[in-house]
């Protein structure tokens, strides 16, 4: 039976309870799907599963502390449980919901959206630390690291306290760690297989304040040098007069550089993105 899993967050411990007060009342035995929704539960550290079609809630499994996103594992049955509360990434069996064990971390997780298809390993950002880890979702075992082991506090930009942005993939072998703290994107390319793979920094780029997450671009075909551009959010500066950017930044031959910027229009002492 074909299964498919989607991310969803809770944005509040308000949401979480009003959610989880409708569908209190309804059976939670795990069940066959087509398609389910998982929705981490930061007030009562746990992930509920919805089956999308029926729009009932199909169970829950408890976690460690405050599951926030819940992203799908590869193309697997299972999802990676990201609790910024914890250095660890919970893995949940998206077919039972079987809590199935955790995978330590170096950092507490802030997100793990980013799967590289063609290497078949998953990016998952630091919230405590402006570091990536590089996961095989098959083993649910940590490849290597990338970034910086040091726990920062951003530096008072728009977007909170956590100090990574969203992992993102510039190309095949190339992605990105997002510095907040110290507004830099740095660039890092994998060497090697699987088994043997390390991160090796290529270049570091100073942001005009911290960046939140890099476009997705989708499938679309690009030519020329546009298969090398990308988008980048940049959040505002509000205490230091600085509005919120769109950075077209350009990743090419080990370098990255921003090409150009779009200014978002507006006060900027009382903007953000």
């Amino acid at each position: 039976m074909f299964r498919f899993t989607s991310r969803v967050k809770i944005n509040s411990p308000r949401m979480a309870s009003a959610l989880l007060g409708l569908v209190a009342a309804i059976p939670v035995v795990a069940q066959e799907y087509t398609a389910r929704a998982f929705y981490g539960d930061p007030t009562f550290d746990r992930v509920v599963a919805i089956d999308v079609p029926s729009m009932t809630q199909a169970g829950e499994t408890f976690t460690a502390a405050v599951p926030y996103p819940v992203d799908r594992a590869g193309n697997l049955n299972k999802v990676y449980a990201i609790t910024r509360g914890a250095p660890s990434v919970d893995v949940i069996d998206s077919h039972t919901l079987t809590n199935t064990g955790v995978i330590a971390l170096d950092h507490n997780p802030r997100s793990g959206e980013a799967y590289n298809q063609r290497l078949g390993v998953q990016l998952v950002a630091g919230a405590d630390k402006p570091m990536t880890s590089v996961i095989d979702p098959v083993t649910d075992t940590v490849l290597t690291t990338a970034g910086d082991n040091t726990t920062t506090v951003p530096n008072g930009d728009y977007g909170g306290s956590l100090a990574s942005g969203h992992p993102y993939w510039f190309s095949y072998r190339e992605f990105a760690v997002i510095d907040r703290a110290n507004r830099k994107i740095s660039l890092y390319r994998l060497v090697g297989r699987k088994n043997h793979m390390r991160a090796v920094l290529l270049d570091q780029l100073d942001t005009p304040t911290s960046v939140h997450h890099f476009v997705d671009m989708g499938k679309r075909k690009r030519r020329g040098l546009d298969r090398f551009v990308h988008y980048a959010v940049a959040e505002g500066a509000p205490s230091d007069g600085v509005a919120p950017q769109l950075l077209k930044i350009i990743a090419i031959r080990g370098k990255l550089k921003i090409l150009a910027r779009a200014v978002l229009p507006g006060d900027p002492t009382e903007m953000g993105s």
